[in-house]
């Protein structure tokens, strides 16, 4: 009994993600549909477009449910996989698509290995020599401290500065 109860655990898990593969995979079918409808080619063809594509779009359900009955009476052939890329298997699966030739594209990047790190920042350096002046500003009336008066000689407190 409880190895049922984890089995059905793991069968719940997978359900959810599969799931959320399936309604990511609809949604993007949905966009490149609605895509194709704003093509020029389709102006004037809406509705047998929505009519064609609303038959083969409602059998697709976003939640993919698999008892365990299911898979306990699943044979071993659905194990194995099969490469589809090879000559055989390519002439078996023919179809216009793979007639369509796509010509040079610009390379666009994007590889992470390719990338450069962000420069670094300098490193800290001791002084070597102290500041000439300590007391800062330079010239006249600069810096802290001194006369206590701000550019223009107006300090707020009635009266030119303190001379």
């Amino acid at each position: 009994m409880e190895q049922w109860a984890s089995l059905d655990k793991v069968n719940e898990a997978l359900t959810k993600e599969y799931s959320v593969r399936r309604q990511m995979l609809l949604t993007r079918c949905d966009v490149t549909v609605q895509s194709f409808r704003w093509s020029e080619r389709a102006k004037g063809k809406e509705e047998e477009m929505t009519g064609i594509l609303k038959s083969l779009r409602e059998p697709l359900s976003p939640t993919a449910y698999v008892s365990i009955a299911r898979v306990l009476a699943a044979k071993s052939d659905l194990l194995s996989v099969r490469r589809t890329n090879t000559g055989r298997e390519r002439a078996v699966a023919k179809c216009d698509i793979n007639k369509v030739l796509i010509g040079k594209v610009p390379d666009r990047g994007g590889r992470p290995q390719e990338t450069r790190p962000p420069p670094e920042m300098p490193s800290f350096k001791q002084r070597t020599e102290p500041p000439q002046d300590q007391r800062g500003g330079g010239g006249r009336g600069g810096g802290r401290g001194g006369r206590g008066r701000v550019q223009g000689g107006w300090s707020g407190g009635g009266g030119r500065g303190r001379g």
